[in-house]
């Protein structure tokens, strides 16, 4: 009986009240939820494409055709070998310490 009061009494107010916080405001004091800078991004947007199709594209396709397998086993091996103490290092900072001890 002593728990149902509570309920009544106690609980239920404030949950209307919660509810009720949680409802909009004036209109003119509702911001606007579209993207304000929508435009600039659609033109990064496109930019990016059209850098990957005509620049980068091209340029690993030739890469892929011109260089021999061994070549880029190497140079990859390279570019991997070298990114390793930056690697190591942000692990470290990261907390990730099993991360940065893997060679």
């Amino acid at each position: 009986m002593f728990g149902s009061n509570i309920l009544k009494y106690i609980v239920l107010p404030f949950l209307i009240i919660g509810i009720g916080g949680c409802t909009g405001g004036p209109e003119k004091l509702v911001t606007d939820s579209r993207d304000p800078l929508e435009e600039i991004n659609r033109k990064i947007f496109a930019f990016n494409l059209a850098t990957d199709d005509y620049v980068l594209e091209p340029v690993a396709r030739t890469y892929r055709q011109a260089v021999p397998q061994p070549a880029q086993t190497a140079l990859s091996s390279h570019v991997e070998w070298i990114s390793l103490p930056s690697t190591a290092i942000n692990s470290s900072l990261q907390g990730k310490f099993e991360n940065a001890t893997i060679a």
